[in-house]
């Protein structure tokens, strides 16, 4: 999630720089909005389109 969203960098260049196929850090920044909205709506914040 870092990574990609919070440094900008491309799955390409994750992949290259953790060994990982590209479709596994697509996967994986899935994964992790996924469990960011959960947590999210657990504190009851609704409003995070924007965001993640």
């Amino acid at each position: 999630f870092n990574l990609s969203v919070m440094d900008g960098f491309s799955h390409k260049e994750i992949a290259n720089e953790l060994g990982i196929s590209e479709s596994t850090s697509r996967s994986q920044l899935v994964c992790a909005r996924r469990v960011l909205k959960k947590h999210l709506n657990e504190l009851g914040i609704t409003r995070y389109e924007q965001v993640i």
